[in-house]
């Protein structure tokens, strides 16, 4: 099968789980009451909102660079920031979470240099990310319960209990603990018996991790970088919901944001549409308000991910590559 019919029909799918979700939204919602949600937006917040957005590239743009130290490629940070746009642009018709990671890994290495490392450095980016994230939704979580959410507070408290020793394991994978680097020998040790070969993709992967990983001070900066990020996310997810004129705690906002904007990343729809706009109307409802007003939200959301992929378009039609690549 040819890769562009493969194409065609990973998107198919994701348009079609995409409607699916919006129809199973439609039940639960009034169109009257769209429409009025609709009419009250407060056009400040959203385009305070939409600041963020953008801005936010240059910090995500910041965070990769300084992981890039860890590679020969050196880009500015300016044809960083517009492959980060780009990105997005392709991002669009690939699977939500993973289409913008294949597309930027595409666009930084032109698949011919350091891919492997580049894919260990996005690796590390991912990890940082949800570390954060995590992190972000299980303090708020635990410190300041909400009332409204005890009916899912123990499988809320128990996915993000996993996610955590998840993302420890990769961890311990990534920086060669014990628990994790016996399982990847194991596994390698296989490997070399199926593929007769001395050098396997984990122990290559491994050993690129293992350099971006070798400075204490890039994956502090990184972290630090994620940290305002993730501020920026949900200050961004705040502000629109201050856009269709209700009202939360920034504590709620802060797990709430978070973990929407995790959920949303998952590959099995087009570009989160509908999971998005589904997981706000709920949990809009949870808190007493209208699930209208959390749907609105969520398609203000993907109107600033278009927004931020039409900007990526037109960079696009201009770019030559990497006129100011160097290596060491």
């Amino acid at each position: 099968m040819k890769k562009s019919r493969i194409q065609a029909i990973t998107l198919l799918v994701r348009l079609v789980a995409s409607v699916l979700f919006i129809l199973l939204l439609s039940r639960w919602l009034d169109l009257d009451e769209m429409k009025q949600a609709a009419v009250r937006i407060h056009l400040g917040y959203f385009l305070l909102s939409l600041v963020l957005v953008l801005s936010n590239e240059v910090v995500i743009a910041s965070r990769l660079r300084g992981l890039m130290g860890a590679m020969k490629l050196r880009l500015s940070l300016a044809r960083v920031i517009r492959i980060g746009f780009m990105s997005r642009f392709y991002a669009v018709f690939l699977p939500s979470g993973i289409g913008l990671l294949l597309a930027r890994w595409y666009k930084v290495t032109e698949n011919r240099v350091e891919r492997l490392d580049f894919a260990a450095v996005t690796l590390t980016e991912k990890i940082l990310f949800v570390s954060v994230t995590l992190i972000s939704v299980a303090i708020p979580v635990i410190l300041f319960p909400d009332r409204q959410i005890q009916s899912i507070y123990l499988p809320l408290l128990t996915s993000i209990i996993i996610l955590l020793l998840a993302v420890t394991a990769c961890l311990s994978f990534c920086t060669g603990s014990f628990g994790t680097d016996q399982a990847a020998v194991s596994l390698e040790t296989a490997l070399k018996r199926v593929l007769r070969k001395e050098i396997t993709p984990i122990s290559a992967l491994q050993g690129a991790l293992r350099n971006v990983f070798s400075s204490p001070g890039r994956i502090t900066k990184a972290g630090l970088f994620s940290v305002v990020i993730q501020a920026g996310i949900i200050l961004r997810i705040g502000f629109l919901i201050m856009a269709v004129g209700a009202s939360l705690p920034w504590s709620t906002v802060l797990w709430l944001g978070s973990f929407i904007f995790l959920i949303q990343i998952i590959p099995v729809s087009f570009s989160g549409l509908g999971i998005r706009e589904s997981a706000f109307a709920f949990a809009f409802q949870l808190y007493g308000l209208k699930a209208e007003e959390g749907t609105i939200v969520g398609l203000l959301f993907f109107l600033q991910a278009l927004t931020a992929a039409g900007i990526g378009g037109i960079l696009e039609l201009f770019d030559r590559g990497h006129p100011d690549r160097t290596a060491e």
